[in-house]
């Protein structure tokens, strides 16, 4: 009788969750008001010429002239910085073992890897 009940109860949340046949489906143009729009089309046009222009040829110029294990040890640097985020998340979530690692590849890391040049202790 208490499954019955408990089923009859989540059947129930469920459809009430459901939108009604006559409504106007949110992903019509006339449902969505944006007072903003214009400005966001105008930002994404001029983000996208950047792109186009600018960082995508340098990422190209980058990826040509830059040797991979300098661009390697540039991505290792990169990764070593976010690691005292990585620890305070860690720590935030109550994970001492998570905390524990990140830490130690922080410090092995900035020593032994040169700042974190060279990723000592492995991902």
């Amino acid at each position: 009788m208490a499954a019955r009940a408990a089923f009859l109860a989540c059947a129930l949340l469920v459809t009430a969750c459901a939108g009604r046949a006559d409504a106007p489906a949110a992903s019509s143009p006339s449902a969505v008001y944006d007072p903003l729009e214009p400005i966001n089309r105008g930002v994404f046009v001029f983000n996208d010429a950047v792109d186009t222009l600018v960082l995508r040829p340098a990422a190209v110029a980058y990826r040509n002239v830059v040797p991979s294990p300098l661009r390697q040890g540039v991505t290792n640097f990169l990764r070593h910085l976010r690691t005292p985020v990585i620890f305070a998340n860690e720590v935030l979530q109550g994970d001492w073992e998570g905390a524990e690692v990140a830490a130690t590849r922080f410090f092995v890391n900035t020593i032994a890897g040169l700042g974190g040049f060279i990723d000592v202790q492995g991902m």
